[in-house]
């Protein structure tokens, strides 16, 4: 147990990183594939919790103690559980939003540049047409 949380920190962090990660990062993936991961990892997210909160037993033994505000080992891990299932979709969704704004505005930024790079080829072909 206590080589597991770590684990799912470290694994948390390996994954998340390419996709929201800095700017600066290199072969960063595209938007679509960044949105299409996230969709894909909220799957097994929510089975996680699902499966934590739906379970009739105890998971883990060592829990099995008083818990504090007067909750029996069973009710503390299906909060857990619930609080998993939910609070990752809502997260999740969080992050999914960010990689949209930063899609939508690249893409801006692309179809200026694109706009400018036409409007510099049609002033050079008006200049050699005055010039002609």
């Amino acid at each position: 147990m206590f080589i597991e949380q770590p684990l799912f920190l470290i694994t948390a962090l390996l994954y998340y990183f390419p996709i929201l990660g800095s700017n600066l990062q290199a072969n960063r993936p595209s938007p679509a594939i960044r949105l299409i991961s996230m969709s894909l990892m909220m799957i097994p997210e929510a089975i996680v919790g699902a499966v934590i909160y739906f379970s009739s037993v105890v998971l883990y033994p060592s829990f099995a103690k008083e818990r504090p505000f007067g909750l029996d080992p069973l009710e503390d891990q299906q909060l857990a559980g619930a609080l998993m299932w939910a609070l990752v979709m809502i997260v999740d969704a969080a992050w999914m939003m960010v990689v949209a704004a930063e899609w939508f505005t690249s893409e801006e930024r692309r179809g200026r540049r694109v706009d400018a790079m036409i409007s510099a080829e049609e002033e050079a072909a008006a200049q050699e047409q005055a010039v002609s």
